[in-house]
């Protein structure tokens, strides 16, 4: 059995919901099976997974601060 390394756990985090898992499979050279497995184990740890529309309403908030940040300095 190979052992998951925290760059292939941040991947994980960041593609699962986003990617489908053949392509998460083959990124990573692991089975379907195993992203599976390796989700549900974080899952029932508490680790939360980004989603498209997290990531969306994360750079909504960014690009309005930026401007907030830009426009005060204008003044």
């Amino acid at each position: 059995m190979k052992t998951w390394t925290d760059k292939e756990i941040r991947f994980l985090q960041k593609a699962y919901n986003n990617e489908p898992i053949a392509k998460i499979a083959l990124v990573l050279l692991r089975s379907e099976q195993s992203i599976r497995s390796k989700v549900h184990i974080m899952r029932k740890k508490g680790i939360a997974f980004d989603r498209k529309r997290d990531i969306r309403e994360k750079n909504w908030a960014q690009l309005q601060h930026e401007d907030k940040v830009f426009n005060n300095h204008s003044k």
